[in-house]
């Protein structure tokens, strides 16, 4: 799944959630104000006239919010399973995302580097020291683009243990994987 499917699916999930907290407050406050209501009626006048007993309209009622509380809380924890999976999916898929962008950078920068250093070095005259100062500081630049990119690695395979063992949710972390720049690539 895409990166912005996935971003996309949470921003869903996360509007549902809120909209069906405020669904089962508004729903709360409702019983509560219509119990309320029962209990001043059933106060002034104790038996009921059009031949309704308000003190069971009031225990279905109080049933049916329990059953509503009941079933609020299995789905609101059912959602936080499910948000936890889907922030998990989607720092897989960033991590991956970020492991491909390496690869790539490896292969691109390793290809422009043997290349640019094959034709200083291929000709059959010596090098004159502009061009061995040329061939120096590319690897030097490369050696410190690569040492850059093995920081990057390392802290990939961190947040691929992480994410394998499952001891830190990665989607309590607000951190960012690392990415490629592009002054990098």
């Amino acid at each position: 799944m895409p990166l912005e499917a996935l971003r996309s699916s949470l921003n869903k999930h996360s509007c549902c959630k809120d909209d069906f907290t405020k669904l089962c407050g508004f729903i709360r406050k409702l019983s509560e104000g219509f119990l309320a209501q029962l209990s001043r009626k059933v106060n002034h006048e104790p038996y009921s006239i059009d031949g309704h007993d308000d003190r069971a309209s009031r225990s279905v009622v109080q049933k049916k919010m329990e059953s509503v509380l009941i079933s609020e809380t299995n789905l609101l924890a059912a959602w936080d399973k499910r948000k936890k999976r889907l922030d998990n999916h989607l720092k897989f898929a960033e991590l991956r995302r970020d492991c491909e962008n390496v690869l790539k950078w490896l292969k691109n920068r390793r290809e422009s580097y043997v290349n640019a250093t094959t034709a200083l070095i291929s000709g059959s005259q010596p090098l004159t020291d502009e061009q061995l100062k040329l061939v120096i500081t590319n690897h030097d630049t490369f050696r410190h683009e690569a040492f850059t990119q093995k920081l990057v690695v390392e802290e990939l395979m961190l947040r691929f243990a992480d994410l394998r063992n499952s001891q830190t949710p990665l989607g309590e972390s607000n951190e960012k994987l690392p990415m490629l720049t592009s002054s990098q690539s």
